[in-house]
């Protein structure tokens, strides 16, 4: 019996004590062990070559230890009073509170861990969004540095290819350019060898090829205006030295302008064989071709040298050469410019030309000229660099109106105004050689002048630094009435005035005076001419004494010329034919 009860004695120890030990050590052991091995709450210290740790915690360990923890802990607070005996007899009991304060730690550590993994959290989720925040900026900035490299690179492409593309333009431009030039160069090469054709169509065709040409290289705007110059200056040197070209027929301009009857009657008492109405037929359409030819030319010219302004036409900036030239038609260059020398030299105008408001910017000559028609210089011709007539001989009537020889003074030297040895040989029907309301600015020579008719410098023309008359002869009617001499440098030194004409000096303008004398001629006539001068008949060429002179000679008291009472009884008393005819003079 007493074994019996000690043996149940040993079971209730066993139930009541070690078996809740065991059972609690048991129970912890497997929860512990389940928890470390299963779902462990930190990472292993060894770590990749990624710095990424080999054995990283499992990602459901909060809710693993939550649910062990509450079991264990609970577990914990239901056998722990059990293993120490303690009772329950209570609401105060040992037992049950020992229970609560078991659950209340477990309760707590619960809490701490879930404060702690919800830290953790946050600070892992801090640091993913700034990770992530970094990776997006670094993605961003690398996304903008791709743009920026892929915008440089397609920029560089778009440069490279419109670069290829303006290469290419100006390649395929200057190509165009040279073909262009190239094909008007074969015109150019084309148009001059039509010029020699023997066919008037062809040279005609010819010549509108040049004068088109001329107006392409000037409208180019390829090249500068030196070099639209220098080809159009080219094309004008050739229409010039086709005008200049000899032409058998042009020595015949009178003859061929006349109808066959007339040319017969005018032509059948001369030495020359008189041509078939055929051969005649013949020559005058050769003759009117090439004329027509030739003013196509001097047409174009004229059209392209007038222009409003200073600058003057579209070719008034070339040099035009028309030396030895004969123009045996009309030639018509009014309200032209001209702004680079023109060269009349030699050259032969069988018909009325004129220069009417004509501007020479440059220097022009007319030396050894010969106007065989009328030529007119009117409405204000401008030399302001200088022109000669040296050697000109004027046909029929020529008219200086309003014409302006006015000079830069400050470039004065060098520049020239002659009409020296030029002849005014006028036809029968030739009213005047007028200078009307002509200024010269420039000191005008008139030396070896022959003036074969009427002559005048009238209606203001102004002789402003002088003028020289040296050794000039008139065979016509002198008139400087209301001419002004501005400058006492007036020189008729041996200028010879034809017997029986009526010289004017009367009215004009001079703050220098000038002085005249009477020449008494055998048959009475008076003639008023400047001191120093010659009478002479025009007939025999012969100068013709002053009666007074060899009154002089008579009068061995007398030595002077000049007019005294002594002389003028003398006169008076004379048998010489008394005047007949009176000149005026100031």
């Amino acid at each position: 019996m007493s074994t019996i009860r000690y043996m149940l004695c040993i079971a209730l120890w066993i139930w009541s004590v070690i078996l809740p030990w065991t059972l609690l050590g048991t129970v912890t052991t497997i929860i512990a062990g389940f928890l470390l091995l299963m779902y462990p709450a930190w990472d292993s210290k060894k770590k990749d070559s990624n710095g990424h740790p080999n054995k990283p915690r499992h990602e459901k360990w909060f809710y693993a230890w939550l649910i062990g923890l509450s079991a264990l802990g609970g577990f914990w607070a239901l056998f722990l009073p059990l293993a120490l005996n303690q009772k329950f007899d209570g609401p105060n009991a040992d037992g049950n509170q020992l229970r609560l304060h078991l659950l209340y730690i477990t309760g707590g550590v619960l809490a701490l861990i879930t404060l702690g993994e919800t830290h953790r959290k946050n600070t892992v989720d801090r640091e993913k969004a700034k990770v992530e925040k970094n990776n997006y900026e670094k993605s961003q900035t690398h996304q903008e540095n791709v743009l920026k490299e892929q915008q440089r690179q397609f920029n560089e492409t778009i440069a490279k290819e419109r670069e290829r593309i303006e290469v290419d333009k100006a390649k395929n431009k200057q190509d165009h350019i040279r073909q262009v030039h190239a094909e008007r160069h074969s015109r150019y090469t084309t148009a001059i060898e039509q010029l020699s054709s023997d066919k008037a169509s062809i040279r005609l065709g010819g010549v509108y090829a040049l004068i088109g040409l001329a107006n392409e290289w000037l409208a180019d705007n390829s090249l500068t205006k030196e070099e639209q110059y220098k080809e159009g200056q080219i094309i004008i040197n050739n229409l010039c030295a086709y005008i200049r070209s000899p032409f058998s027929l042009a020595e015949r301009h009178k003859e061929l302008t006349l109808s066959y009857t007339k040319y017969q009657k005018n032509y059948q008492n001369n030495s020359q064989t008189l041509q078939s109405r055929e051969e005649f037929a013949e020559d005058k359409a050769l003759f009117q071709k090439e004329g027509e030819i030739r003013q196509a030319i001097t047409d174009a010219i004229h059209t392209h040298l007038q222009g409003e302004g200073a600058r003057g036409g579209l070719w008034s900036h070339f040099e035009y050469d028309f030396s030895n030239a004969i123009f045996f038609y009309n030639f018509n260059l009014d309200n032209t410019t001209f702004k680079k020398s023109v060269f009349f030299k030699g050259t032969t105008f069988t018909k009325s030309v004129t220069f009417n408001d004509t501007e020479f910017s440059n220097h022009v000559t007319f030396k050894e000229a010969n106007f065989i028609g009328n030529v007119s210089f009117n409405k204000g011709s401008i030399f302001p660099k200088g022109v000669s007539f040296e050697d000109a001989t004027f046909f029929d009537g020529v008219i200086f109106k309003a014409t302006d020889f006015k000079f830069n003074i400050e470039d004065i030297e060098g520049y020239y105004l002659s009409f020296d040895r030029a002849t005014f040989a006028c036809s029968s029907d030739f009213t005047e050689v007028a200078f009307i309301q002509v200024k010269f600015d420039a000191y005008p020579t008139f030396r070896q002048t022959t003036f074969d008719n009427d002559v005048s410098f009238v209606g203001g023309t102004a002789f402003e630094v002088g003028a020289s008359f040296e050794k000039a002869t008139f065979i016509g009617n002198v008139n400087f009435g209301g001419a002004i001499f501005s400058d006492d440098d007036i020189n008729f030194d041996k200028a010879q005035f034809a017997h029986g004409y009526h010289n004017v000096f009367e009215n004009y303008q001079s703050q220098y005076q000038i002085e005249f004398d009477t020449h008494i001629s055998p048959d009475g006539m008076c003639t008023i001419i400047p001191k120093g001068c010659i009478v002479f008949d025009p007939k025999t060429k012969e100068s013709i004494p002053n009666y007074r002179d060899i009154l002089v000679l008579f009068d061995k008291k007398n030595t002077s010329t000049s007019k005294t009472p002594e002389t003028d009884k003398k006169l008076a008393m004379s048998v010489w034919p008394k005047n007949n005819a009176s000149d005026t003079h100031p």
